[in-house]
């Protein structure tokens, strides 16, 4: 493993090495990217780019003259001791939050250290707190998967593949939702205190405010993927706890719906609201550019949450439109079958993390520029205050990943839901269906992973067409590339003598 991140000069193509490499073993299905990218780190020696492989970068020339100047100034003594001060006083102790203390001061007092080639990142400010005795603390965001999970996977696959199949459902009527929680204000779940501190409050655990989002996205004509719509959930009793309408009507935020519960947790009631407003109007309107029956079957993929997998929620969206089959997505499954889970929330979240540290970073500057001394600097984290600028945090972000199509595309990719309109797997999905393993009985209706529910009579009526040639070769060669792309990286990267020197010391 050693010899291999000797040889490694991206750390991405090193995860996705390991990704290609370790499929199927068991240490695969415990094995997330961050532990790679941190063993990355904890072996592999920064590189430069010249002639000699993997030649340590010093530290004058990594850390570059800015830096150097910055650290031996009396200035930065004084960036050490108001850090210090605004922790030791309940200022959040999370790095976005610190890189824009630093900033700002920096910009009143030294404003001659910032450059094009130094801008306080978070890798500067990771440093910075190491370097000054204060150790980091992060809530757990472990998510466990089940121990057959690739069979669950690929049972999961080949289910949608034998709808596609029997109702020749086009790629444009697959279409998906993901819940996903949003702090008002976004920071990573990293906390920095004082080195031998007996109790460090973890950002993300004490800072419980938060709305839910609901992404809508759909696999699209060709796979490119199309995000469809956001549903904003609030908590409170009234309208009243949403933003103000001058904010809410904005073009920004066209995509938007806004619902509310008394715990800003999704319910029955705003998941049919959600399929009312987004995922029927989207289905609807595909058919009829497609000019496509009414009645034509669409697939809709969904986590198996108890809320959205009761007999009311399945029943309620069988009476109102029962050309709509849902697919839930097995258990401890959503990091690999949830579009928005494998690459949306890894787009959003650090934009969100970015613009609240610009945000922090400006308050810092307003009261500095005010005259305030920076030891007496306070934050304003009051809901209302934060409430309208997350929402546009929110719209901003969303549009981003909406207009950013190769992240979706792969996203798609991810998930494997394109080797559904393959001929290969819809003739495996023919051969499980034939020999039970692929249904609870003979159904393809409403039917959660689970696997208990009653079975639901099928409609052959819409099985006679077969689906177009155009979308089966477009989705295998989406696969090919992809595997052609690692494979390519692991050849030239030196994996395959890794293999074969590790399987030689096996024998």
């Amino acid at each position: 493993m050693r010899k291999y991140f000797q040889l490694a000069q991206n750390k991405m193509a090193t995860v996705r090495w390991f990704q290609l490499h370790l499929h199927g073993s068991t240490i695969a299905a415990r094995l997330a990217p961050s532990n790679i990218q941190w063993w990355i780190k904890s072996y592999l020696p920064a590189t430069n780019t010249s002639d000699t492989p993997n030649t340590p970068v010093t530290p004058t020339k990594r850390r570059g003259r800015a830096k150097a100047l910055l650290e031996a100034s009396s200035v930065y003594k004084r960036l050490v001791s108001t850090v210090k001060v605004h922790l030791a006083a309940g200022l959040p102790g999370n790095a976005h939050v610190i890189a824009g203390l630093i900033r700002s001061v920096l910009k009143e007092e030294a404003p001659e250290a910032l450059s094009s080639r130094f801008d306080v990142s978070l890798s500067y400010t990771y440093a910075f707190l190491h370097s000054n005795d204060l150790v980091s603390r992060r809530a757990t965001t472990n998510r466990k998967e089940p121990l057959d999970w690739e069979f669950q996977w690929e049972r999961q696959i080949l289910r949608l593949a034998h709808v596609v199949k029997t109702y020749n459902i086009p790629p444009a009527l697959i279409i998906g939702f993901d819940h996903s929680g949003f702090q008002v204000l976004p920071l990573k779940s990293t906390t920095w205190a004082p080195s031998g501190a007996d109790v460090v409050p973890l950002i993300g655990l004490d800072d419980k405010r938060q709305i839910t989002g609901v992404i809508v996205e759909a696999l699209g004509d060709n796979f490119e993927g199309l995000v469809v719509g956001f549903q904003a959930i609030y908590q409170g009793n009234t309208a009243r706890c949403l933003p103000a309408l001058e904010h809410r009507t904005k073009d920004l935020f066209d995509d938007f719906i806004y619902e509310f519960t008394y715990n800003h947790w999704a319910d029955e009631e705003t998941n049919i609201s959600l399929f009312e407003k987004v995922i029927v109007k989207h289905l609807e309107g595909v058919k009829t550019r497609l000019r496509l029956v009414a009645d034509q079957r669409a697939v809709v993929l969904l986590d198996a949450w108890p809320v959205q997998n009761t007999e009311s929620f399945r029943g309620r969206v069988k009476r109102s439109w029962p050309w709509i089959i849902l697919l839930y997505i097995f258990p401890g499954g959503t990091g690999k079958s949830q579009k928005f889970d494998v690459d949306g929330a890894n787009v959003m979240k650090p934009k969100l993390h970015d613009r609240a540290t610009k945000y922090i970073e400006k308050e810092f500057t307003r009261q500095l520029k005010s005259g305030v001394n920076a030891v007496d600097i306070r934050l304003d984290l009051t809901l209302g205050t934060l409430k309208v600028q997350q929402l546009y945090w929110l719209g901003e972000v969303y549009y981003e990943f909406k207009t950013n199509v190769p992240a979706r595309t792969a996203g798609w990719v991810k998930t494997k839901v394109p080797l559904a309109f393959t001929a290969e797997w819809q003739d495996r999905a023919i051969e499980w269906q034939m020999a039970g393993k692929l249904w609870p009985g003979n159904s393809v209706e409403v039917v959660p992973a689970a696997d208990e529910l009653e079975p639901s009579p099928t409609d052959d009526d819409l099985g006679n067409m077969t689906f177009t040639d155009a979308a089966e070769a477009a989705a295998a060669g989406l696969v090919a590339r992809e595997v052609e792309t690692c494979r390519d990286t692991f050849d030239s990267l030196g994996g395959a003598d890794i293999v074969k020197s590790k399987e030689g010391r096996r024998g």
